[in-house]
């Protein structure tokens, strides 16, 4: 290469030309990671978004990319940044820019994770090799996101990342150095923005701060620290407004109450995960040791139970032990996931309901309440057996206590049943709808100490015979599903969307008068071909309303949703 301003073909062996020139620095591209893992050859970071198996980029994602006419992200989350920016001046609602923020960045982030080299198969050779050319030059640009020239700085110390400041965050007053140093000129995976704006590089001791949607059952980063996410996300309404939608908050508010001091709204995800709602009030600090030891279980302290006597508290043993079913009188349990309830009904007239809790990872018996008192048996006019408990609450009792005080028998030869008077309703819709018995809160079932122990299904057994079924149930049970017709549509939120998909409310010709309950699933029926699914949100005697799915087309147009005069019916096709 006599001259080295001519171009031709011939290309020099980098060998000799490292050996005859000085470079003040290196240029590292995609080509160096692709030397080390072939997975990290992909045509680009954007074609593999939109198949990446994780959160693919959606249609309004990819609608974005196409508007600005770039395939790189960098510039789609600039722009994304300072349209949420301008919204907030202009005081308007900036969730959309801001989801499609979110949205976008976890899909660059999944592909990555994708394509990335995992840590164990990294071999310490390797890194000793990167670190000694890297070190060989005073500066190394490298415009990649991948881990593997971090990692290598981090395998013997000589290289200088410039990340020096407290918290290890980027300050220009720290930059000076006489060690070679490398600039990541795109970011990088381990690199993240703080809350006034500066850079910190994440470290060994770092937690992100995710959240967990029960429905799509996805996970997703809200911060890259606590001081992050308290001292940032939870102080803008926007990311709140993203994260719960208002219309969820206001109707948890009306439901239960204002919170108090120390309290949280808490949505049963079981139910919320069939898209139906169930809200009450938590103890703040219970919640969160609840979900802790969701994430750092801790150790068992008891064995877990083999039969329906080792279940109980050992203290509350002695007070079951010796009963003998005849006729009415013997032992009924109720379980639902982890809450348990005892009831003993004796002979002499007396009764004792105990309440407690199986931790289901120390097997500890917990939050253990039990009443005593006599009880009644009444014979109804319908020819019902409803045993009525005159249970006295008190200082520890939970206002829920008290819903066991009336209950109906379900004579089943097989295995009687007590059913809950005030949850007879709900009963009967699964009963229609599901052919099971609803949740397993709402009923007793006969059982002895020394059976085994078994797991009761959360949303109900099979009913048992209809002939065996009380009155009162039967009145509640139709022979033919409700059926009702959408009469209005509201118009749709495009900020509660998720994916192009939402729910929007209808009213209906039919309200509570006529049968419907709330979170009272409803469809299309077949006949129709609408495919429509939903659920009776709010009550009115005449005109409830009802939350029906909807999905928008790649054109930004609903193409499969709610229509005034589309008729619904109570049971599925």
């Amino acid at each position: 290469m006599n001259n080295p301003h001519a171009i031709d073909a011939h290309l020099e062996d980098w060998n000799d030309v490292r050996a005859s020139t000085a470079f003040s620095g290196i240029l590292i591209g995609n080509g160096a990671s692709r030397a080390v893992w072939e997975d990290f050859a992909y045509d680009s970071l954007f074609e593999n978004a939109r198949t990446v198996e994780e959160k693919p980029l959606s249609a309004s994602e990819l609608a974005v990319f196409d508007a600005l006419q770039t395939r790189s992200f960098e510039q789609v989350l600039g722009a994304l940044k300072t349209t949420s920016r301008v919204n907030k001046a202009l005081a308007v609602s900036s969730a959309a820019p801001r989801n499609r923020y979110y949205a976008i960045k976890e899909a660059l982030i999944n592909t990555l994770h994708g394509v990335h080299i995992p840590w164990r198969l990294v071999e310490p050779s390797l890194l000793a090799s990167l670190h000694q050319e890297l070190s060989s030059y005073p500066t190394v640009f490298t415009s990649n996101y991948d881990l593997l020239n971090h990692w290598a700085t981090l395998h013997a110390p000589g290289i200088d990342d410039l990340f020096n400041g407290p918290d290890a965050r980027f300050d220009l007053r720290h930059t000076a150095t006489h060690t070679p140093r490398i600039l990541y000129l795109h970011g990088g995976l381990h690199l993240v923005r703080n809350v006034d704006g500066t850079a910190r590089k994440l470290t060994a001791t770092d937690e992100d701060v995710a959240y967990i949607d029960p429905v799509a059952k996805t996970s997703s980063d809200l911060a890259w620290g606590l001081d992050d996410f308290f001292n940032r996300f939870l102080c803008e309404q926007e990311s709140l407004d993203a994260l719960i939608p208002p219309s969820m908050v206001e109707t948890a508010s009306k439901e239960c109450g204002p919170l108090q001091a120390g309290e949280v709204y808490e949505i049963d995800p079981m139910l919320f995960a069939m898209q139906m709602l169930r809200v009450g009030k938590a103890d703040a600090l219970a919640l969160h040791k609840r979900l802790r030891d969701a994430v750092d279980p801790p150790q068992p302290v008891a064995a877990p139970p083999d039969t329906v006597g080792s279940a109980l508290p050992a203290a509350e043993r002695p007070f079951f032990e010796g009963m003998v079913a005849a006729g009415l009188t013997g032992l009924y349990l109720s379980s639902y996931i982890d809450w348990h309830r005892m009831l003993a009904l004796q002979a002499d007239g007396q009764f004792r309901l105990l309440f407690w809790r199986i931790h289901h990872q120390t097997f500890d018996r917990i939050e253990v309440r039990a009443y005593t008192g006599p009880y009644q048996l009444e014979r109804t006019a319908a020819g019902d057996d409803v045993v009525t408990l005159d249970i006295k609450l008190r200082g520890d009792s939970l206002g829920s206590d008290a819903n066991d005080t009336q209950l109906i028998v379900v004579a089943d030869p097989e295995r009687p049943l007590l059913l809950r008077v005030d949850e007879l309703a709900d009963i009967a819709g699964d009963i229609e709808n599901r052919q099971i018995m609803g949740r397993s809160e709402y009923y007793f079932r006969r059982v002895t100490l020394a059976e085994p122990w078994s797991d009761e299904p959360s949303d109900g057994r099979a009913p048992p015979p209809a002939s065996t079924l009380p009155a009162a149930l039967r009145a509640h049970i139709r022979d033919e599903p409700l059926r009702m017709s959408i009469t209005h549509v509201s118009p749709p939120n495009p900020d509660e969307e998720d994916d192009g998909e939402g729910t929007v409310m209808c009213t209906l010709d039919l309200g509570q008068n006529g049968g419907l309950r709330k979170n009272m699933p409803l469809y299309s029926p077949a006949e129709t071909g609408r495919g429509l699914k939903g659920w009776v949100w709010t009550m009115d005697p005449y005109a409830c309303q009802a939350g029906i799915r909807y999905r928008r087309g790649p054109d930004g147009e609903i193409e499969h949703g709610p229509q005034v005069g589309d008729v619904l019916s109570s049971q599925p096709g």
